[in-house]
């Protein structure tokens, strides 16, 4: 993580979905992401189905390389508005 987040950084990541919440948290993240910018003010084709699906049968293969190319697409965010947005979600 520290090439991702800099020297001496630290990340936690957990996973809430379908643990502590009734379905996917990325409804949540998306809204939170949209809210302070960081992603377009706009559904995405198949979205809501994806998270759909997801609240049905859970994680699997397709659905993880689909998270990791989201990390790779939120490289360069701005950090204050990214924590605002984890604000927001929580």
């Amino acid at each position: 993580m520290a090439s991702v987040l800099g020297v001496g950084a630290e990340a936690a990541i957990f996973d809430l979905d379908r643990t502590l919440l009734r379905g996917a948290s990325g409804p949540v993240i998306s809204r939170s992401l949209k809210a302070v910018g960081l992603l377009a003010d706009r559904n995405i084709p198949g979205e809501s189905l994806l998270y759909r699906v997801f609240d049905l049968v859970g994680e699997n293969r397709p659905s993880m390389q689909l998270a990791r190319q989201g990390a790779r697409f939120a490289n360069g965010w701005a950090r204050a508005r990214a924590e605002e947005a984890g604000r927001l979600a929580a």
